[in-house]
Formats: C-alpha cells, sequence, structure tokens
C-alpha cells in the first residue's frame, strides 16, 4: 500500500501513514456512500468465478491438487484457514495454481487470482482470471476500532488473521 501510494501519488512513507490514518477516521456513514459506489462489477463474473472457485475447492482435495494442498500447508495454512478462505486447485496452462477468490461479501466473489505455485521463467506468479476487480483480499473481518494490517499478499493475510484467531481465540 505504501509503494502504491507513493508510486501513484507521489507520497512520502510519513504521509502515506497519514493518508492511512486520516481515510481510517471517516465517519462510517461516509464510507459506506463511497463502497456502494465501488460495488459495480459484472455479476455474470461473480457466477462464473463462483462456479470455478467451488470446482477448484473440492479438486483440491483430490490426487491432482494433493502437490498444491502440500504448498498451502508449508505456507503455514490449517486446513480449517484453507476451507474458510475457499481456496482451491486448478492446472492453469499446465501448471499447478491455488484459486484465491475474493469475496465483496459471502457469496459475491469480485475477483479470482491465481498464485502459481512453480511459475516458469514466462510465466507470472499470480493471474487474474479476467474480469475481476482489483479489491483489497481481507482473511477475516474488518472491525471498527480494531488495528489493520496491510501486508504483501494474499498468504500473509491469511497467516496473520490465523495467528490473531489463535492469540485472541475469536
Amino acid at each position: 500500500m505504501f509503494d502504491f501510494l507513493a508510486k501513484h501519488r507521489g507520497y512520502t512513507f510519513s504521509d502515506a501513514v497519514t493518508w492511512l490514518d486520516d481515510t481510517a477516521s471517516l465517519d462510517r456513514s461516509e464510507t459506506s456512500v463511497h463502497r456502494t459506489k465501488l460495488k459495480i462489477f459484472d455479476v455474470n463474473f461473480s457466477v462464473k468465478a463462483s462456479k470455478i472457485a467451488h470446482q477448484a475447492h473440492r479438486d483440491l482435495y483430490s490426487k491432482e491438487g494433493a502437490s498444491a494442498l502440500s504448498y498451502l500447508h508449508k505456507r503455514g495454512l490449517t486446513n480449517e484457514t484453507i476451507c474458510m478462505q475457499r481456496l482451491g486447485y486448478i492446472d492453469y496452462n499446465g501448471h499447478d495454481a491455488i484459486a484465491i477468490p475474493c469475496y465483496q461479501d459471502d457469496e459475491t466473489i469480485t475477483s479470482l487470482r491465481y498464485r502459481i505455485i512453480d511459475p516458469s521463467p514466462d510465466t507470472s506468479k499470480y493471474i487474474n482470471l479476467r474480469g475481476s476487480i482489483n479489491s483489497v483480499y481481507v482473511a477475516g473481518t474488518w472491525r471498527e476500532h480494531m488495528a489493520t494490517v496491510f501486508c504483501e499478499g494474499e498468504f500473509d493475510a491469511m497467516c496473520i488473521y490465523l495467528q490473531l484467531v489463535i492469540v485472541t481465540g475469536k
């Protein structure tokens, strides 16, 4: 997030921290109006992505998905977290990949990313399903008056969330 603000808005680290703090302290009524405007996306995409994500989650526990499941365990994710985040396995052009759905709510997928487990030099590590919209991946649920942690990727967010659940029991 800080790199994004530096690159696209010319913010220093200190400016970015101030901007994030100011944004976090906005009145909820203002942000809910703002969020409503951001919810515009193709509903057909969500239906298609849901079908792919559902099948990918089932495939994760198949013989073909064994390497993907092993990869997730090595990243520190438990089966409970994998199920809660609805991660899955997909063969992406001959590469084993993890399907990572990003939900707007419990049912509506706004983004479906694939993390290629062992990419070749000419393959990106992450690939978005066409139609995905850029969004913040939330491993748990944002709660008012709680600290927010920004991290590099979805797996980091899941691991941090898992540790918070272990520590707090919530």
